[in-house]
């Protein structure tokens, strides 16, 4: 796997933000003997954005690529899809001949995503609409706070997105402070 630097930063901040929601439910101190969670997660991850199709794990690189500006090799990803596959999260088929091997998710694995997904978007939501409500009742005395509220709600995203890129690991080191993979 490469990572491409900061260039996660230069994605448009609802590209951000949606990569962020992707990586809300990740574990990253969960590994199995052999160092599969991170390209599992990503994978399935992958696999749901493009539903029931099947695809090959070039596909899925580009996809990978675009959204969290991550580069695994296809033999990383093949070897992620044999691991699915044996968990019954996804149908994995070995190539034939020359053919690449394809992936397809499996209906109930591309639910639990999508619903993890609006989990996260709703919690964001009431979380937001909680602290425009505070911030609003405490300077009510000014109004252009209420007038701008939803420029200071944009401008806070953005921010917290890019603190959250730019300090990611930091963040997993102290949220998980006590795992020794962690502080790795």
């Amino acid at each position: 796997m490469q990572k491409e630097g900061h260039n996660m930063l230069k994605l448009d901040p609802s590209e951000m933000k949606q990569a962020i929601f992707r990586l809300a439910h990740f574990n990253p101190t969960y590994k199995d003997e052999y160092g599969n969670q991170v390209v599992d997660y990503l994978v399935l991850d992958s696999l749901a954005t493009y539903g029931q199709l099947v695809v090959t794990a070039l596909k899925i690189r580009e996809n990978i690529k675009k959204t969290f500006r991550l580069d695994f090799e296809e033999p990383e990803i093949n070897a992620s899809g044999k691991h699915l596959g044996q968990k019954e999260m996804i149908i994995y088929e070995e190539g034939r001949g020359f053919e690449r091997p394809t992936f397809q998710i499996l209906p109930k694995i591309e639910q639990k995503i999508a619903s993890n997904l609006t989990q996260i978007q709703q919690m964001e939501n009431e979380v937001i609409e909680g602290w425009k409500e505070e911030l609003c009742n405490k300077y009510k005395e000014y109004p252009v706070v209420k007038d701008n509220i939803e420029q200071i709600v944009e401008n806070l995203q953005l921010f917290t997105s890019k603190m959250f890129i730019r300090h990611g690991v930091e963040c997993v080191a102290l949220l998980y402070s006590e795992e020794q993979k962690a502080q790795r």
